[in-house]
């Protein structure tokens, strides 16, 4: 997703015009108000809230049946639109440090087109304001009824790491690293497993020369490894650069913690970003990878039976 340049005025009016829609149309009441309702209709021994209210039903009966009504109607008409994403929308776009996050953002996205140097580095400015943003605003990083904002978030965080991907050298040493170490693994694994362990095709490279034996095997790998370099697949290599930037140079990298800012229970411990959410945009991208399903065994042909003649 393109970031747009934001405007603080136009921010703070549209805010202001959601708050006032749902004054106006019963969308925000205060909590004191819906704690009325809920006194008011306890006990209440009425029918569904949606019947006609009848004629002559005395007063007290009455009130409790538009308590109970306003309860039922209350949560509904917020839902059906979607109303409680938009108010929170309005008002985290509305604050400075949004701005901030947007504007830095849009530079980086327009950096990135232009191929300038530092789009990589005004991604990750733009990454950290923008954690912060959803780390202090609950409501418009998790509302009720949308993915919205997750789906921005992974759209942000996917330009960000393709960069690192294509051009960052920490990125591309620490892959190395990382290669280095899973070939050792796979090496001293071999007399053990018939399989390799791990999600990437590697073409190893023979270490050792002359030792048959597990502990001279391990042995002459272990002196080997510092000094050779593992020779892997383009495919496999370029999956484990993704795998190092999205985990460990990303801003959204881990699970949210107080550190964070993130103070609500219902998200601490969580990941910035739902696996659902990444795997639709993904999808959406055309970069989603089909799971291989395991190939069914045919089963043989079975006698052929000619078909019934037709009756006459």
């Amino acid at each position: 997703m393109e970031a747009a340049e934001p405007g603080p005025s136009k921010n703070g009016e549209k805010r202001q015009s959601w708050r006032e829609h749902g004054v106006r149309n019963g969308l925000i009441v205060s909590e004191s108000r819906l704690q009325r309702y809920q006194d008011l209709a306890q006990g209440a021994q009425i029918r569904s809230p949606i019947d006609p209210i009848e004629s002559d039903m005395d007063p007290n009966a009455r009130a409790k049946y538009e308590a109970r009504a306003a309860l039922f109607f209350y949560p509904q008409n917020r839902s059906v639109t979607n109303f409680p994403y938009f108010l929170a929308s309005s008002e985290a776009e509305a604050q400075p440090e949004t701005v901030a996050a947007r504007k830095t953002l849009y530079l980086a996205e327009q950096a990135r087109k232009l191929g300038r140097q530092n789009a990589t580095q005004l991604y990750e400015e733009g990454l950290l304001k923008w954690k912060g943003v959803l780390a202090r605003n609950s409501a418009f990083h998790r509302p009720e009824r949308s993915d919205r904002t997750e789906e921005d978030t992974f759209n942000f965080e996917m330009s960000y790491l393709r960069l690192l991907v294509q051009d960052d050298e920490r990125v591309r040493a620490k892959a190395n690293e990382v290669a280095r170490q899973l070939s050792y693994v796979l090496q001293l694994s071999e007399p053990f497993v018939a399989h390799q362990p791990f999600p990437f095709t590697a073409s190893l490279p023979y270490w050792s020369t002359g030792s048959t034996n597990f502990l001279g095997s391990a042995i002459a790998r272990t002196c080997a490894t510092p000094f050779i370099v593992p020779e892997w697949k383009k495919d496999a290599l370029e999956d484990i650069k993704w795998y190092v930037a999205e985990t460990q140079f990303s801003p959204f990298a881990g699970l949210m913690r107080p550190e964070d800012g993130v103070t609500d229970p219902e998200r601490l411990g969580g990941p910035w970003i739902k696996p659902e959410v990444k795997n639709m945009v993904l999808s959406a991208q055309g970069l989603q990878r089909k799971t291989q399903q395991p190939t069914q065994p045919t089963a043989p042909p079975g006698p052929q039976t000619q078909p019934p003649p037709p009756r006459q």
